[in-house]
This record gives structure tokens, C-alpha cells and sequence, in this order.
């Protein structure tokens, strides 16, 4: 009967029955109420470490703020006019490159997408983003942004730094890096403006502007690299220049900026009803009867700044196809070093003359064959020997053939993808140089298991390996991906301030290693019988397989990144929760001394 009337602590997982007074209520209701604030903590901290339960918070706005205070209105309008279309491009990247645990780009992977992507829609090779021959992981992509206030690229890096970028995040910068290659064009304008004496709040006539812009286009293909140098001594000196001897491409490129001069100002024109309330027909005479303002001149700017590298690409088609007319008949995607100097001293390839040891270091030579060392044509074809217009942010290059290759794959395999899968794809997929193939050589298969057996099964796309598979499978299109920090590209201009020397061979260098060498075109002998004469066996050894991996985001620093992400919720929950189980434990100690001194019985 005692037993009935005592009271119970509900909801704990023994009963305690107690005697009724107000000092039993208070503990029963501590003891409560510190085991569900506990088992809220503790529910709460396994919720904030499972991926699922983690929610990011867009960082978008505060970065469209800081763009606006620290370069203004204007510059935050023309980033949001691009951001939806630099989403756009980035949304195959996004969906195919590997992610942190937050489904974010590390800094990595973000550097390793916007090259990618600039490549291969602009022909720009960022300084900051272009890894050099070092590995995606040895710099931020904020590099990229050294023309922009600290205080955005550094709100930037600590996003990347802390827990990586979304797809929205990314695409705003994207959009502030072509912003900025802008702002770099428009500076030249100006800067020739200036040297003209000519001012910019003023208009200027046809002649002015055309002088202007061709300035520019000076000093984008000869320099100098940082558009704030370019002082009116500096373009007095550009014009001193005959470029077609600095660039025998350079009357191409000047009648095609004449038409995008032309299809602009025209434009300009209509929009402002100029030419339809004088009746003219947006001829050059009729263009030249106009003034224009400074607006209409940056227009043309952006879009040769824009457009430049599809218009070069052209070029880069037909230098390609000059290299595959001198291919290796034993070696797909290779042209015989001696084969490659003949060109130039017998058949005025003036573009084939870089001296072995530039070759060596841009990442062209293949030296598997020791004794016949070749060019790789991909990698000849977007190495920094062929970028022409340059400024401190950009190289305007050749495009990367192997991109849409590699798209295809990313596309049409799931994550993570089988040797089979794999094959099954590479076998729906051609070029303009190869057709699709039906069958795979057995070493081809080989190494696509050897890959899968460093990686659990499966073949990561984007990793060194894969890259060199390739190659091997699309020699004319994939450049072979030497180890990182083997190799040390560097421009014409870079390798002269640096070595002191020239990047190009001697024509007694080339004549001494064409005549010396059993496979140079010499006599009117085609290489087979020159390498017959030379008792040279046929089955030459093409470029060797490596098992080296690098994955754009290493294990260990994908680790460190989720340490990061964690490490706000993490430092709240290291602290909290060891305070939250002592103050439990002092309502449990306070229970202890209680029972000490009244001495119930527990025991049922």
C-alpha cells in the first residue's frame, strides 16, 4: 500500500519510486529534463555530421555584395547579365566532376572545371587556373582573380576554402573572370585613346577609332602583358613594328578585326537610327561618315576579346593538319623530330622550329624511342608555343580537341563507371581524324583494368590514367598527361626573360639533326626507305604507359576538406556536448548526495 502511493519518474528506463515531498519532484524533474536535453544534443550532433542533414547556405548574395562594394554597380549589373549563361556552361562540369561530402567543387576540382570550360569556349589559358605542369591542387583558382579587390577574392577563397563552391557560386566566378579579361580590353582601348590624345568622353571619328582598336590588337599579340604599362611611348614602339615579319598570320588577323569593326559600328548605327534617318546602307563609306562614342569602341573590344579564340582555332585547325601530313606512318599522333625540322628548313613550315629542349620542357617530345624522339601533336597543338594574344591575365591558345572526347565520356557513364562501361562508350565515339572503333587491342584493355585495379574496380574520368588511356586510344586529338612538376611550359617571350636564350633552333642545329638522323625526309627517300637504309626495325615503340595516377582532388586534401566544412558545427558540438553531459551529470550528482542523505531503497 506504501508502494502505491509514491510517485514515478515517467519515460526513464528504470522506475524509481520515491518518497512524496518536494525534494523527490525536483529530481525526478532534473533528471528529465537532463536526459532529453542530452539525448537532444547528442540526436543533434549525429544529424549535423551525416551529409543529408547538413544544409548550405547560398553565399551568392553576400558575394554579389562585395563585388558591389569594391568595384561597384555597374560591375555587379554586367556580372548578373552573365551569370545565368556562365551557369549554364558549367552545369556538364558540375554534374560530372567529383564533389566534397557537401556536394560542393573543392578548389581543385573548381580550377580543373574553369579551365576546362575557358579552353575550350574562349581559347584563354588563365594564369592562376593553367596548372603550368604543376598539379590541380598546388594553387586556388582564386589566383585568377589577382585583378580584382583583395576583399572579393577573398571572399571567394573563404567559401573555397571552408566548404567548397555550389553551381551558382561558380558561375559568378566565371562570369567576374571573363568580366575581368574585359576590363583588360577596354584599358587598351583606353590607353590608346590616350596616346592619340584623343579623349574618351568625347567621340571619335572613323579614323580614330580604327587606329584605336588596331593598337590594341597590336598590343595584344606583341605586348605588353600588363595593359596599365602601355604608355604612348610603348604604342608609339608597337607601331615601329612590321607584323607580319613579328606574325606572318597578321593580315588575316587584322581584316578580320576590320570586320568585327564593321558588323559593331554598323550595328551601333542602327540602333541609334543614324543610318536609316541619312539614308545609308552601313556601308564603309557610310561608316566612316559618323563619329562614335567610346561605348561603341569598348563593344568591339568585348567582342574580339571574346571571339579571338574561336577565330584562331581556325589557324590551330590548319597547323594540325599540316603536323598530320607529317605523321608517323609507325606512330599515330607523332611526327619524327628530324621529319619535324626538315619541314621547316625544306618546306617553309616556319611554324615547326623550337629547339629540343623547349620541346622537351612545353611537354611536346615524346622520348620513349630514344634514339627517334617525336613530337605529340596534341600536345604540341595546345602547348603555350601557339598562343598568340596575351595580357596578364590570359594566353589565347589553341583549343583542346580531346574536350569533347572527354565530355562524351562524362555524359554517357555513370558514376563511378566499369572497364566495360567504359569500352562500350569509347566504341560509339569518333572524331574528325578516327572513326569509331568496334574492337579494342588487348593492351588497350589492359591498361583500362590496370586503372580500375588502382581505384577499387572502377576508372575515375578525370585522373592522369584515364588521360593517358586517351591518348592512347585518340592520339590525334588527346595529349599524352606527363607526371606533375616533370615539366616547366613556358611561352616564347617567358623562356627568353628566363633563359636569356631563344626558344627556336638554329637552322644549323636542324640541318646538322636532319642529316644525321636515319628517319629526315633527305634525298628524296620517304622515311620508310630511309629507315630500311638504316636497318631500323619496324615495330618502333610508341609512347610508353606510366602507372602513375593523379586525381584532380587527392584523398588526403578531400579529407582535410571535410574537416573544415565540419569544423564550426564540429567546434559547437566538441564544446556543448561535453557541457551539456556534465550539467546532467551534475543533476545525477546532485541526485547522489541527495540519496546519501536520506537514504531511500531502490531495490525492488
Amino acid at each position: 500500500s506504501a508502494r502505491k502511493n509514491r510517485p514515478s519518474c515517467n519515460r526513464v528506463s528504470i522506475t524509481i519510486r520515491l518518497p512524496i515531498d518536494h525534494h523527490h519532484m525536483a529530481k525526478c524533474f532534473h533528471i528529465r529534463q537532463a536526459a532529453s536535453l542530452l539525448a537532444l544534443v547528442l540526436s543533434t550532433s549525429v544529424l549535423a555530421s551525416s551529409d543529408l542533414f547538413l544544409e548550405v547556405q547560398d553565399a551568392s548574395p553576400d558575394l554579389l555584395q562585395q563585388v558591389e562594394s569594391s568595384m561597384g554597380a555597374s560591375v555587379r549589373r554586367r556580372l548578373e547579365e552573365r551569370w545565368a549563361g556562365a551557369e549554364s556552361t558549367l552545369e556538364h562540369y558540375y554534374q560530372a566532376l567529383p564533389k566534397n561530402s557537401q556536394r560542393l567543387l573543392p578548389a581543385p576540382v573548381l580550377r580543373y572545371a574553369l579551365h576546362r570550360n575557358l579552353l575550350q569556349r574562349r581559347g584563354w589559358r588563365l594564369a592562376g587556373l593553367d596548372p603550368r605542369g604543376d598539379g590541380w591542387s598546388s594553387g586556388s583558382p582564386t589566383v585568377a582573380l589577382k585583378d580584382a579587390p583583395q576583399a572579393v577574392s577573398q571572399a571567394f577563397e573563404t567559401h573555397l576554402s571552408r566548404r567548397g563552391l555550389t553551381l551558382k557560386e561558380s558561375a559568378l566566378f566565371l562570369a567576374l573572370l571573363e568580366i575581368l579579361v574585359e576590363s583588360d580590353s577596354i584599358q587598351r582601348i583606353s590607353k590608346a585613346y590616350y596616346a592619340a590624345g584623343v579623349s574618351t568622353e568625347a567621340r571619335a571619328t572613323y579614323e580614330e577609332v580604327h587606329w584605336a582598336l588596331e593598337t590594341y590588337l597590336r598590343s595584344a599579340t606583341l605586348g605588353p602583358r600588363d595593359s596599365r604599362l602601355m604608355s604612348p611611348r610603348i604604342v608609339q614602339k608597337l607601331w615601329s613594328y612590321n607584323m607580319t615579319q613579328q606574325y606572318p598570320g597578321w593580315p588575316q588577323a587584322l581584316a578580320w578585326l576590320n570586320s568585327i569593326e564593321e558588323e559593331t559600328l554598323a550595328k551601333s548605327l542602327r540602333d541609334s537610327g543614324a543610318d536609316e534617318s541619312e539614308g545609308g546602307d552601313g556601308g564603309e563609306n557610310e561608316l566612316k561618315s559618323h563619329s562614335y562614342a567610346f561605348s561603341a569602341v569598348t563593344a568591339i573590344a568585348k567582342e574580339v576579346s571574346s571571339r579571338y579564340g574561336l577565330w584562331q582555332n581556325e589557324e590551330c585547325k590548319t597547323l594540325k593538319s599540316l603536323l598530320l601530313a607529317l605523321e608517323d606512318s609507325d606512330c599515330p599522333g607523332h611526327v619524327s623530330l628530324a621529319n619535324f625540322y626538315d619541314s621547316a628548313l625544306h618546306r617553309g613550315r616556319w611554324q615547326f622550329t623550337e629547339n629540343i629542349k623547349y620541346l622537351n620542357e612545353s611537354g611536346s617530345l615524346d622520348w620513349t624511342d630514344k634514339n627517334y624522339p617525336s613530337v605529340f601533336i596534341p600536345n604540341y597543338m595546345t602547348s603555350l608555343t601557339n598562343c598568340l594574344a596575351s595580357s596578364n591575365l590570359i594566353s589565347t591558345c589553341c583549343m583542346d580537341e580531346c574536350e569533347p572526347v572527354l565530355q562524351q565520356f562524362e555524359a554517357k557513364l555513370p558514376t563511378p563507371s566499369t572497364p566495360k562501361q567504359v569500352l562500350e562508350v569509347a566504341s560509339t565515339i569518333s572524331t574528325s581524324t578516327q572513326p569509331a572503333r568496334s574492337e579494342f587491342s588487348e593492351e588497350l584493355v589492359q591498361h583500362l583494368h590496370q586503372i580500375a585495379a588502382a581505384h577499387g574496380g572502377v576508372v575515375p574520368l578525370q585522373g592522369r590514367l584515364f588521360a593517358q588511356w586517351l591518348n592512347k586510344v585518340f592520339p590525334r586529338e588527346c595529349s599524352y598527361p606527363h607526371e606533375a612538376h616533370t615539366m616547366k611550359p613556358r611561352t616564347h617571350l617567358e623562356w627568353r626573360l628566363e633563359t636569356g636564350s631563344t626558344p627556336e633552333a638554329s637552322k644549323t642545329d636542324m640541318s646538322f639533326f636532319t642529316s644525321t638522323h636515319p628517319l629526315a625526309r633527305t634525298g628524296g627517300k620517304t622515311e620508310v626507305e630511309v629507315r630500311q637504309l638504316a636497318a631500323h626495325p619496324e615495330d618502333r615503340q610508341c609512347s610508353s604507359w606510366s602507372q602513375v595516377e593523379e586525381d584532380i582532388l587527392p584523398a588526403a586534401q578531400g579529407r582535410m576538406l571535410l574537416e573544415r566544412v565540419t569544423s564550426d558545427v564540429g567546434n559547437l558540438y566538441y564544446f556543448a556536448i561535453p557541457a551539456l553531459a556534465l550539467t546532467a551529470m551534475s543533476f545525477l550528482g546532485m541526485n547522489k548526495a541527495w540519496r546519501s542523505s536520506s537514504q531511500p531503497d531502490f531495490r525492488m
